[in-house]
């Protein structure tokens, strides 16, 4: 059996007892003491069966009665998601995944000394919005910031709620859910925003780049850079915003000219101003929303300028226009991709921007990642074919194919089994083996078992079957021994 750890260099560790036995127990631990709600329900142990990612928790004592003796203080050990065991009173959890807390202790009983032991276990999830750092802050709620965004503000009719982040120099905000682009329409707004300088009429960030990773390829992204007229242009095109866009592929940004002109109206500032552009036409706005949409189909991303009536859609970048770049790029491996968001050029001590909408959605409510989805195992058969696996022959060493797994969320462990007979339980048996081969010992169907788990525990198996022959020999002309030939 061979076990890898994708990406996490935290070895796993079980948290071993010496002796198991089957016994009838009670077990008691008070209420946790959690400092901030959770989601879940409350089980009989006291924990909640999950909880949210930076939440302190009490790692309480425990107590095992047995054959009606009370075994009380007991520590609990806790297993994190990435391996670490730690035996403390309370803890902050800070990793995503399945958490296993572990109580033991030995018993006196009528039998004699005994290691008892009991299980919590319980779930941690991100949450939908965070940051790199902890100095950056988010809240979901009306327009707070006194400029009275319409629709946003409370009492207003069917006023609605948003998202204000403020985003401090250095740091990042992250949209962990996967955007799928497939199923937003060529004039969806995968984001809606504005920006709220701390003072009106000064700006607090000259810059700003929204990212969007391919959720199975962090190294294929396109980017779009928004900069203030101010910083590209000086003074007197301090009330329009530069738009660039780029990708892994193509690394320079372009920025169309479609007849309606390279520049949007928006207000960085947030002061009311009226600005001519080159085409003519003069915006005056002291409140502007920008939205983009990204056509992923014809890899076209374009602006959605919300101030103007109607509202207009102006193409920014057509990422395969070989007109424009030297190399198309392909898209995202399955239309899917993250958001980020990065400032820069501060001003001010921090950026602070309200979002309307995302990934299509109005409701902005944050909550915890619920993740189900199993890791993709991809086994690299090399030049073979896997529908026709070669036979393997007895004594002779069989390579085990090299196997890789993804999952968006988290790491992934990989282990990986040899078995004979795999299917027939009866017959079933573990074949040892070091490397990357395995020797049969005698013919017969032989099965390669992958697996891989993420933190949250979903699983994915992917299985090789191999036919095993009789040993084969050839003859040996110098002394007419038979050899193995593998």
């Amino acid at each position: 059996m061979r076990k890898t750890l994708k990406k996490t260099t935290l070895p796993i560790i079980v948290f071993a007892i010496l002796c198991i036995v089957s016994f009838a127990l009670f077990f008691a631990i008070p209420t946790t003491k959690v400092a901030a709600d959770g989601f879940g329900v409350m089980t009989g142990d006291g924990y909640k069966t999950s909880y949210s990612v930076n939440q302190e928790i009490d790692i309480v004592q425990g107590k095992i009665t047995y054959e009606g003796t009370d075994y009380e203080n007991i520590k609990g050990v806790v297993t994190t998601p990435s391996g670490k065991v730690v035996r403390v009173s309370s803890l902050i959890l800070s990793e995503p995944g399945v958490y296993k807390v572990e109580y033991a202790t030995t018993v006196n009983g009528s039998l004699g000394k005994k290691n008892v032991y009991y299980v919590v276990t319980f779930s941690v999830a991100e949450s939908i919005y965070s940051f790199d750092t902890d100095l950056s802050s988010f809240t979901y709620d009306y327009d707070k910031s006194g400029y009275n965004m319409e629709g946003f503000v409370e009492g207003e009719v069917d006023a609605k709620k948003g998202l204000t982040i403020n985003i401090k120099a250095g740091d990042t905000f992250h949209y962990n859910q996967p955007i799928n682009f497939n199923n937003l329409g060529a004039s969806d707004r995968f984001i809606t925003w504005t920006l709220l300088p701390m003072v009106q009429g000064a700006y607090d960030v000259l810059s700003f780049k929204i990212k969007l990773t391919d959720c199975y390829d962090p190294t294929n992204y396109i980017y779009i850079n928004m900069a203030t007229g101010y910083k590209s242009f000086g003074v007197d095109y301090e009330g329009v915003t530069y738009n660039g866009a780029g990708s892994s592929a193509n690394s320079n940004g372009h920025s169309y000219s479609n007849g309606a002109g390279n520049y949007q109206t928006f207000y960085f500032n947030g002061k009311e101003t009226a600005h001519e552009l080159n085409q003519g036409h003069t915006y005056t706005h002291s409140k502007t929303w920008l939205g983009l949409t990204f056509d992923h189909g014809e890899r076209i991303l374009s602006t959605y300028h919300i101030g103007t009536s109607p509202a207009t859609v102006r193409a920014v970048s057509d990422f395969d226009d070989l007109a424009v770049y030297v190399n198309a790029w392909g898209g995202f491996t399955t239309g899917e991709a993250f958001l980020s968001i990065i400032p820069s050029d501060y001003m001010g001590a921090s950026c602070r921007m309200f979002i309307s909408q995302l990934a299509g959605l109005d409701d902005l409510a944050p909550v915890d990642i619920v993740d189900n989805g199993a890791p993709i195992l991809t086994v690299d058969y090399g030049n073979f074919d896997p529908t026709n696996i070669p036979s393997a022959f007895v004594g002779c060493e069989y390579p085990i194919f090299p196997v890789s797994a993804f999952d968006i969320f988290s790491d992934c462990t990989i282990e990986t089994l040899v078995y004979k007979n795999y299917y027939n339980e009866d017959l079933r048996t573990v074949i040892n083996f070091t490397g990357d081969s395995f020797v049969p010992q005698s013919s017969g169907l032989y099965t390669i078992v992958y697996k891989a788990t993420d933190l949250m525990g979903n699983v994915s198996e992917s299985y090789v079957n191999i036919n095993c022959q009789a040993e084969k020999t050839i003859a040996i002309s110098l002394d007419n021994t038979g050899k193995k030939a593998c």
